[in-house]
């Protein structure tokens, strides 16, 4: 189960001021019993002396009252506690209340015989002061082991701190000064923190930005790599033909025959160009979108379609199980490209093309187009790579079947810039399948 940083911290804090004071109780209960006895025998003696104190005092005084009632005020102040005087029956006769503060008090009465005929019952109520309670002997140790307790609980948060967050920021801090283009795939095997929280889910994306920074290295020099050969080797060819024109005296048949391959081998630097600005411009989310009837422009294309491969001898399907009234929002130049590259990637890399087939139909608020041949397929383990920048299944990257490896990598940026999906799969007939969705107009 995944807890949150924000109710983690302060369930720890929590849970380690319950154990804090559950432990000063233990420790009150099981080693000061002794203790408080001794010190409630002391402050009941304390309060002992101040009423004899007080008696003596009256029987000082007496039969003065007010020099009585002056000498009660001023004890009350100093003594910091509340004086009241009755007679036998009961009725008050002085009183004095100059205590700062009140609450929890002990009380104490008293009888004074003042004289045989003067009786007097006094009552003291002493609140349990700061300054009383500090010069407790049990007061005092529990001061001491709170502050030892408190102590400890620190120095422990401070470790749980330190392992738990400082470590793991301090690391993923110096894998970010570390990252390096040149060794990023090295690197790109960060340990993800097993642990179920903000952090843990930090870490991992770390993890995971640092193995794509190292897949995105090695598609770079891949695609260096890839743009290098593909331009090399038609300027290559351009420059031996060149070569020839100009350093030798040919016959005007061989000249023409030249200058018809170099003008070819420009067309195809021209072709790979396009098809590289294409790719970089496939992801652009500002073009143009218009509603479409699904229906007609899927009749549309099947027309083109059907009259360009009646003429290179491969039939062609189109069967379409779609309302009419069902619309899509597109870029019908950038979707008739999808179907073009998947159509184009047919004819260039299908073993023993006889037959094409194109299927529209609705499913779960999707338009699902599929376009098959009846080819020889592709390996089933390399069917996810296809859509992949500069990825063939010629290793030999001989282009004398065209292309640049592009194709469906622009089919899959257009889908998904389109709010789709594509994937590749084999049909029944043992040929290579490409299906991709688009979302229905509500």
């Amino acid at each position: 189960m995944k807890v949150s940083l924000r109710y983690k911290l302060p369930l720890v804090i929590l849970v380690g001021f319950l154990i804090f004071l559950l432990l000063l109780v233990i420790y009150y209960r099981v080693f000061l019993s002794e203790s408080r006895e001794r010190d409630f025998d002391v402050f009941n003696d304390h309060l002992f002396e101040i009423n004899d104190a007080i008696s003596d005092r009256i029987k000082e005084y007496y039969p003065d009252r007010r020099k009585i009632a002056a000498y009660i005020e001023e004890a009350s102040a100093r003594q910091d506690l509340k004086i009241t005087v009755y007679d036998v029956d009961g009725n008050k006769i002085w009183e004095a209340d100059r205590r700062r503060r009140h609450g929890l008090s002990l009380e104490l009465k008293s009888f004074t015989v003042v004289s045989r005929d003067a009786i007097y019952v006094v009552e003291l109520t002493l609140p349990f002061s700061s300054r009383n309670l500090v010069q407790l002997d049990s007061t005092r140790k529990i001061g001491w082991a709170a502050l030892i307790l408190l102590f400890v609980g620190i120095g422990l948060l401070i470790i749980y701190l330190h392992f738990s967050l400082v470590q793991p920021l301090t690391s993923l801090n110096r894998g970010l000064e570390t990252v390096n283009f040149n060794n990023a795939p090295d690197q790109a095997n960060l340990e993800t923190l097993k642990r179920r929280d903000e952090l843990g889910d930090l870490t991992g994306k770390f993890t995971e930005m640092r193995q794509r920074l190292a897949a995105s290295y090695r598609q770079q020099n891949e695609m260096i790599a890839s743009i290098s050969h593909d331009l090399k080797t038609p300027l290559t060819s351009i420059m031996g033909f060149l070569e020839r024109l100009i350093s030798h005296q040919l016959p005007a048949d061989k000249q023409a025959e030249y200058h018809e391959i170099i003008f070819q081998k420009a067309r195809d630097i021209q072709e790979l160009i396009n098809e590289f600005n294409e790719y970089v411009l496939s992801d652009i989310d500002n073009v143009d979108k218009e509603e479409v009837r699904v229906a007609d422009f899927l009749n549309e294309l099947a027309v083109e379609y059907r009259c360009e491969l009646e003429g290179k001898n491969i039939s062609f399907n189109c069967l379409i199980n779609i309302d009419n009234e069902r619309r899509i929002k597109i870029a019908p130049r950038q979707i008739r490209r999808v179907f073009a590259n998947l159509v184009n990637n047919a004819l260039k890399h299908a073993a023993n093309l006889s037959k094409i087939e194109m299927t529209g139909a609705v499913r779960d608020g999707y338009v699902w187009f599929t376009v098959e041949d009846d080819g020889s397929g592709a390996p089933e383990q390399e069917l996810a790579a296809l859509f992949e920048k500069f990825y063939r299944l010629d290793k030999s990257r001989s282009r004398a079947k065209g292309g640049s490896g592009l194709g469906l990598a622009i089919c899959q940026r257009i889908v998904e810039s389109h709010g789709g999906s594509i994937q590749a799969y084999l049909n029944s007939q043992g040929g290579l399948g490409v299906r991709f969705s688009l979302p229905l107009k509500k």
